[in-house]
């Protein structure tokens, strides 16, 4: 079993050097693929299948099929419009001002 130790040794090698070490899963990835194809993997990250179920859930974001126009008037526009009300109200004390956007 020398050359299976081997083939580990090297496994282990390549996660400590190309990632911040071996995650759950990572060891079993590198031997089903060889070490040679995972380097491959992560000098060429587009050769990287894509899984369907990650696409599909970033593609329901719905901040993705926003234009910039909406994504302002959705999302900066109250913040903008809460820290001018606190400003007003406050007299300019930025505390008071930043507490007002907190939880926006």
């Amino acid at each position: 079993m020398v050359g299976e130790e081997t083939k580990q040794d090297r496994i282990l090698h390549v996660l400590n050097r190309l990632a911040f070490g071996p995650r759950p899963g990572d060891f079993e990835h590198v031997s089903a693929i060889s070490p040679e194809r995972y380097v491959q993997e992560q000098l060429h990250p587009e050769s990287i299948a894509i899984p369907a179920d990650l696409s599909e859930a970033v593609n329901q974001l719905p901040t993705l099929h926003m234009s910039p126009i909406a994504l302002f008037i959705e999302y900066e526009r109250p913040i903008l419009l809460a820290r001018k009300e606190a400003k007003a109200d406050s007299g300019g004390d930025k505390t008071v001002i930043k507490d007002a956007t907190k939880d926006l």
